[in-house]
């Protein structure tokens, strides 16, 4: 399913431990498109969507039995997936963004210019505080929202892999 969906694997889990998976009324429709990437989407036809769909709505029905099955409730899981699961990780889509930003952003005295240095400092409270996005501020909203969604176009012309499903070595 992970592969189908092409879905980051960070997202993947902090989007499955806020699904409120036990509780009365559980839309698995609805609750199945939290998985499925804005790019992803508009690459899918009507019939690739409804598969993917129901395979993330079957593994959501698995995962939901043993959730009962260990007694475990919706509260407590998010309790303890909280300390595993980064709300955001950045990504070298990311990097490459804002440092193609700061070089671009160089005045003549080899200062940095305002906008750069802003989304500079943006990354580095999200990435200084990746599990309390209280502590990212207020500035950049827009930017922040685009960075926890991921990429939205392809990376290369007839490359055939999104940004999203990038992947690094260890040296990376």
């Amino acid at each position: 399913m992970l592969k189908m969906t092409k879905i980051d694997y960070n997202k993947f889990f902090t989007i499955l431990q806020g699904l409120p998976l036990l509780s009365e009324g559980f839309e698995y429709g609805e609750a199945s498109m939290k998985f499925i990437s804005k790019l992803q989407l508009s690459e899918l036809n009507e019939n690739e969507l409804k598969v993917l769909k129901e395979e993330i709505e079957s593994f959501l029905g698995v995962f939901k039995i043993r959730l009962q099955n260990e007694n475990l409730k919706d509260e407590d899981r998010l309790r303890k997936a909280k300390e595993f699961n980064p709300l955001f990780v950045p990504r070298n889509w990311i990097l490459e963004e804002v440092v193609n930003d700061i070089e671009n952003g160089l005045e003549e005295e080899g200062e940095v210019d305002g906008k750069a240095k802003a989304k500079l400092d943006k990354l580095m409270k999200m990435s200084s505080y990746p599990y309390d996005e209280s502590k990212w501020g207020s500035e950049l909203k827009e930017l922040e929202q685009r960075w926890m969604d991921g990429p939205t176009t392809k990376e290369g012309e007839g490359e055939g892999e999104s940004k999203l499903m990038m992947q690094c070595s260890c040296s990376s």
